[in-house]
């Protein structure tokens, strides 16, 4: 008797997403998503520029569409959540 099993495996796939953002100075600038955290249910994309250096961004997503923070308090969660995952980066590194 022989057994022909086929499995079908789900890679979860990370995709690449880069946004191009128009600064005050009218040129445009790439930012690619590096991490996105989930904080209190809802979830946040962490940007970094692609080609220059700079500050990262943060947005919050909500069915594919990012939002900006407005909220002092909503963006002090994400950043003590970022700053925690860094930590804990840091330490499986050691």
């Amino acid at each position: 008797m022989s057994h022909n099993h086929e499995h079908e495996h789900e890679h979860e796939e990370i995709e690449e997403v880069v946004i191009t953002l128009t600064g005050e100075d009218g040129n445009e600038h790439e930012y690619a998503l590096i991490e996105e955290l989930e904080v209190e249910g809802k979830v946040y994309g962490v940007f970094a520029p692609v080609e220059e250096e700079g500050d990262l961004l943060v947005f919050r997503i909500e069915e594919d569409q990012l939002f900006e923070i407005e909220s002092d308090e909503e963006f002090e969660k994400v950043r003590q959540a970022w700053e925690e995952l860094l930590s804990e980066e840091q330490d499986e590194e050691e």
